[in-house]
């Protein structure tokens, strides 16, 4: 059974500018396996792209994770330089989760290296466990302009959200919401969230559809959430972007 990559960073809490990421494994990166780290990190950088990986106290319409250049190493690594604002350095855990997946990625991706233009120290990352959490998943933004409820008060691996706007929706809005909802959901379903419910090969989370529930509401669902509850902390920042660029959201309900 596969290990979780070490991951190693040496980096500011708050990620501004160029982010150079390596990944070595104990076998020659072929050209499937490339393709494979390719979309994790594709999957990786949408969410933070439209703000999912904000910094605690900062605004998800000001922060944004992209794509700068990718190179080759060696044989046995790859590497990556992301261009980030407002990012924080917590969301490398989502991409040390994916790459554990074997059949996600066949190239066992042994460590993970972050590195920005700081003269931070290298820092191991600890692995999530059940009193870490809160600490090193994203955070969610301290304050979001909607107001937050959770109607669930026991397990369930059946979850929905409901998105309440100040004004009727229609179709328009429902629709406007998948380009938000779908980077999360790709997270989710490729083990970004698991520990520590479980190691990321051993579960598999399943994200659903958004519809309209009413006049004014919209609702996700999630019929399979075997995941951390900070998981939902990513979708959170990715609706105030959508709620301060599109609609105005004025209440989120977690079930």
């Amino acid at each position: 059974m596969p290990d979780l990559p070490i991951l190693e960073v040496a980096a500011s809490d708050t990620l501004d500018g160029a982010i150079h990421v390596r990944l070595t494994g104990e076998t020659e990166l072929d050209a499937s396996a490339a393709t494979q780290i390719k979309r994790c990190l594709e999957i990786f950088v949408e969410a933070g792209k439209l703000g999912g990986y904000c910094v605690e106290h900062g605004q998800p319409d000001r922060s944004s994770l992209t794509f700068r250049r990718a190179t080759r190493p060696s044989r046995y690594s790859a590497s990556v330089t992301l261009d980030a604002k407002a990012v924080t350095k917590r969301c490398f855990q989502l991409l040390r989760h994916m790459l554990a997946r074997p059949e996600q990625v066949s190239w066992n991706v042994q460590r993970i290296d972050v590195q920005d233009g700081s003269a931070a120290t290298p820092e191991r990352v600890p692995e999530i466990g059940d009193d870490s959490e809160e600490a090193l998943y994203p955070p969610m933004i301290a304050h979001p302009s909607f107001e937050l409820a959770s109607g669930i008060d026991e397990f369930s691996k059946w979850r929905r959200l409901e998105v309440e706007f100040a004004d009727a929706i229609g179709a328009e809005q429902v629709l406007g919401l998948k380009p938000y909802l779908e980077p999360w959901s790709a997270l989710l379903n490729n083990g970004a969230f698991s520990l520590p419910y479980a190691l990321p090969f051993e579960v598999t989370s399943v994200a659903g559809q958004i519809t309209q529930f009413d006049s004014h509401t919209a609702e996700f669902e999630v019929p399979v959430y075997l995941a951390s509850e900070e998981g939902w902390n990513v979708l959170v920042n990715l609706l105030q972007r959508f709620s301060t660029r599109e609609w105005n959201i004025v209440r989120i309900t977690l079930d």
